[in-house]
């Protein structure tokens, strides 16, 4: 039934009024003439409304003419009624035509990359290496050799060992897989000593292969040998090992640094403007005629929006909105005391960055001058580290 509507729709159909003293008979002529009718609905005696085809009722009419019946058309339907009422509405024609062919340039190109599967190499270095390679955002989307671009990027890549590119409509999809390296392998047959990395207090040792030359309480300095690859045997024999092992020492770290009682500080005067770009795939469309900013200081703020195409995908360009607010400058004075603290922070936070995995902080100390414009501040953290590092005998 779904069937047949949807045809009676294509071909078009008109409904009718039919009245005369011989319907009936007319009726009974459109039959034999295999003019195919329905919907009949008797109103009156003389007066019936039915359906039927464009092409039935041009052949119904001499029926009519011969029965002296009288047709009259109640209702147009179908699709030759839709596409004739167009050719009055040439402005909607157009826009359709117009809307249909930015529809399949839109859909032609890629306007979306996505990246899967990395992780030690960033988004932005893949990206930057696929538009080195002629892929992408804007790229004709049936010109894409998924093969070549492979091989160019996973020679523009090192540490890539697998890329793929998977195109869903107007978004590309791509997929990399990173290149393992094998596990360090490490030398335990040079021979090699373990030296002092840092002057300090020996406070434990453990030498798992070779021999240790201090002792816990012992004060080291750079350099100085710890553990000896070269183990004494006896009877003035010896043997050479790859030393291995771990000296904890108290060491101690210090930072020094002047903090001026004067600086500069910035707040905002309520003025701005605002720049729009538009932002296509090939250039960019200024929305604005100067490019200066008015402002010796200001913040600059970011927006951007990618419109979407009702949804199902985005459109090629981006709008960004970005604002400068103004701000001026003044001179705030501080006091000696928040001075030193905020420069002993400093100096703490400096030192932290500068330890490794195995340093532990026990104490922490400063000490500080000042005069009428500045502080000096010492600051000394007292720590616990693991101070041994590896050096090979006689350049091995």
């Amino acid at each position: 039934m779904i069937l047949i509507t949807i045809l009676k729709k294509l071909k078009g159909y008109v409904k009718l009024t039919v009245s005369g003293a011989f319907v009936e008979k007319f009726l009974n002529l459109c039959a034999q003439g295999n003019i195919y009718i329905w919907d009949v609905k008797n109103i009156n005696e003389k007066t019936y409304s039915l359906c039927m085809s464009i092409k039935g009722f041009k052949c119904a009419k001499k029926y009519a003419y011969e029965t002296h019946t009288k047709l009259k058309i109640s209702s147009k339907s179908g699709f030759p009624f839709f596409v004739y009422k167009l050719r009055y509405r040439k402005g909607i024609v157009t826009g359709c035509i117009v809307a249909v062919l930015m529809f399949v340039f839109l859909t032609s190109f890629v306007w979306s990359i996505e990246i899967e599967g990395n992780d030690a190499v960033s988004d932005k270095e893949i990206i930057s290496a696929l538009k080195e390679s002629g892929f992408f955002k804007g790229s004709f989307r049936y010109f894409l050799d998924e093969e070549e671009l492979q091989n160019k990027m996973l020679l523009k890549i090192k540490k890539l060992s697998w890329m793929w590119v998977y195109l869903d409509g107007t978004k590309a999809r791509v997929e990399v897989r990173e290149r393992v390296d094998p596990p360090e392998i490490v030398d335990k047959t040079t021979p090699s000593n373990i030296v002092a990395s840092f002057d300090g207090l020996i406070t434990d040792i453990i030498a798992r292969d070779g021999e240790a030359m201090v002792k816990v309480g012992d004060v080291v300095k750079k350099g100085d040998l710890l553990i000896s690859g070269v183990v004494d045997l006896g009877e003035g024999k010896s043997r050479i090992t790859n030393a291995r092992g771990e000296v904890f020492a108290r060491t101690w770290r210090e930072k020094s640094g002047t903090q001026p009682l004067n600086i500069k500080k910035y707040k905002k005067t309520g003025k701005k403007i605002t720049k729009k770009v538009v932002k296509l795939p090939w250039f960019d469309v200024l929305l604005y005629m100067d490019n200066d900013v008015p402002y010796t200081y200001y913040d600059e703020i970011k927006y951007q929006n990618t419109p979407s195409f009702f949804g199902l995908f985005d459109m090629p360009f981006t709008y960004r909105r970005t604002v400068y607010e103004e701000k001026e400058e003044y001179t705030q004075r501080l006091t000696p005391d928040t001075a030193i603290k905020l420069k002993a922070e400093e100096l703490e936070q400096q030192i932290r960055k500068s330890l490794n995995d195995t340093s532990e902080i026990i104490n922490i100390t400063s000490t500080h001058t000042s005069d009428n414009d500045s502080v000096s501040v010492k600051v000394v953290c007292e720590c616990v580290e693991q101070i041994g590092e590896k050096v090979f005998i006689n350049g091995g």
